[in-house]
């Protein structure tokens, strides 16, 4: 209950919501043996990731940190990109080594069960029992009916990053452009069309689906290094005006969490589109995000790392500062009255 309460007041516009957020580190886990991290998705209580030797781990992820339950080796070269359908009953993981792999999901295992060669490294892929999307070298992308040749679907641009919603594919490529491939009808449209900028390259770095919101970050343009738009309208709902550009995007019910190259992470509720705060990642030197993922309730948050570390962050609804709301209401005006003891339910 006193969490529930805590949640609806971050999303008040008179709350400052800085107050009532925050978060522990809870460790770092080293996987540099197997190179770098590529790819990491969060499955019903399980991290998996992936990695620049082959690997693929199945973690139990918890508020102790992971622990280490399965390591896959049929993948003989770096496995760039893991991706689970919402039907989430199957992984398909993409690879350096021309390949896609079908795994059947299992509590705290996967197991092969399909191996298709492609024919071509594959960089990004998203996928479902139908079809899968891939972007490999050269321009467009690949669309394989899980039989025969991959279609490629040229559109001119270079795809950088992919995400899937039942039979749309979006595609976040160079020039700051995000296409629409509308996979039932076999149609290519242009969803967004970036700003033209004579210096410098703009790019859609790294795209997330949650209900019909579609968030997308890359370069800085004008001050913002992202937007969020609306699938169904096309319509942009907000911005992230960081200065910094956007590596990776990972959203869960109540925020929304951006990586700059720089090892930042910073923090955004997802209602407001309103920054509450920043986590700093505590790899060395310039290693740079290159995977972020959370947990739909909110409370993990793990970062990976080109160096070949795991940070998990557990996120907490701030109670050590008593920054609670008890039920004081002034007409239209909620006070905060501090240090007055627990919420109710507490």
């Amino acid at each position: 209950m006193a969490t529930d309460i805590l949640k609806a007041l971050m999303n008040l516009s008179s709350v400052n919501a800085t107050e009532l957020w925050s978060y522990t580190d809870i460790g770092q886990t080293d996987s540099s043996s197997n190179g770098e991290v590529l790819c990491m998705l969060y499955h019903k209580g399980c991290l998996i990731s992936s990695h620049s030797d082959g690997t693929i781990k199945v973690w139990e992820a918890g508020k102790r940190g992971l622990r280490l339950v399965q390591e896959a080796h049929e993948h003989i070269k770096g496995v760039t990109c893991l991706y689970v359908p919402s039907s989430g009953d199957k992984l398909y993981s993409g690879s350096l080594d021309k390949t896609i792999r079908v795994w059947a999901l299992k509590p705290e295992e996967i197991q092969c069960m399909q191996v298709h060669d492609v024919k071509e490294a594959v960089y990004e892929l998203t996928a479902n029992a139908i079809f899968a999307c891939f972007v490999s070298q050269g321009n467009g992308v690949k669309v394989y009916n899980w039989a025969g040749i991959p279609k490629h679907i040229n559109f001119n641009k270079n795809v950088k990053c992919l995400a899937m919603s039942g039979d749309k594919i979006y595609c976040g490529c160079s020039g700051y452009n995000i296409q629409e491939l509308d996979l039932s009808s076999s149609t290519l449209s242009t969803f967004h069309l970036g700003t033209r900028k004579l210096l410098g390259k703009q790019t859609v770095n790294s795209l997330n689906i949650h209900d019909d919101l579609l968030y997308a970050g890359g370069s800085t343009v004008d001050g913002v290094s992202g937007k969020v738009f609306c699938r169904s309208s096309k319509k942009v709902m907000g911005t992230f005006p960081t200065g910094f550009d956007i590596q990776r995007i990972a959203v869960n019910n109540d925020f929304i969490f951006t990586a700059t190259k720089l090892g930042t992470i910073e923090v955004w509720l997802k209602e407001r589109i309103s920054r509450v705060g920043a986590i700093k990642m505590n790899s060395k030197g310039h290693a740079k995000v290159t995977s972020l993922v959370s947990d739909m309730d909110g409370g993990m948050l793990f970062a990976a790392s080109s160096d070949g570390k795991i940070q998990g962050i557990q996120l907490i609804w701030e109670k050590s500062s008593k920054c609670y709301l008890l039920g004081q209401n002034l007409g239209t005006r909620i006070v905060p009255l501090w240090g007055m003891g627990q919420l109710p339910g507490e």
